[in-house]
C-alpha cells in the first residue's frame, strides 16, 4: 500500500503480519486500541508544548505576565491603600488644630 513512501522495518512487518492473523473483532478492537493511545499521546504531546509555553512566557494564576503581576501586588501591598487615601484626602479635611 504505502511501499514506495516508507521503508518498512522488521518490528513493522512482524506486526503487520500479527494483525492479518486476527479475527475481523480482534482487528477492529485492536485498530480501537491503537487509535485511542495514539489519541492520548498526542493530547500529552500538546498539554506539554502548552505548558512550556506559559512557562516561557512567565504568566502567573491569573492570566498575567511578570509585569502584571509586579504591578498587582504593589496594588495589593500593605499600606497601598492609606498612601493613597492620604493623598487623596481634601485640604479641608484638616483638623482644627493643624490650623
Amino acid at each position: 500500500m504505502c511501499e514506495d513512501k516508507f521503508k518498512k522495518t522488521e518490528d513493522y512487518t512482524r506486526t503487520r503480519d500479527s494483525f492479518d492473523e486476527l479475527g475481523v473483532e480482534e482487528q477492529a478492537v485492536f485498530i480501537a486500541e491503537s487509535a485511542v493511545n495514539m489519541i492520548v499521546k498526542s493530547v500529552r504531546k500538546a498539554g506539554d508544548a502548552f505548558s512550556k509555553a506559559f512557562e516561557e512566557m512567565k504568566v502567573d494564576d491569573n492570566g498575567n505576565d511578570e509585569a502584571e503581576a509586579a504591578e498587582e501586588k504593589k496594588k495589593k501591598a500593605p499600606g497601598a491603600k492609606a498612601k493613597s487615601a492620604k493623598k487623596s484626602a481634601p485640604k479641608s479635611a484638616k483638623s482644627k488644630s493643624d490650623k
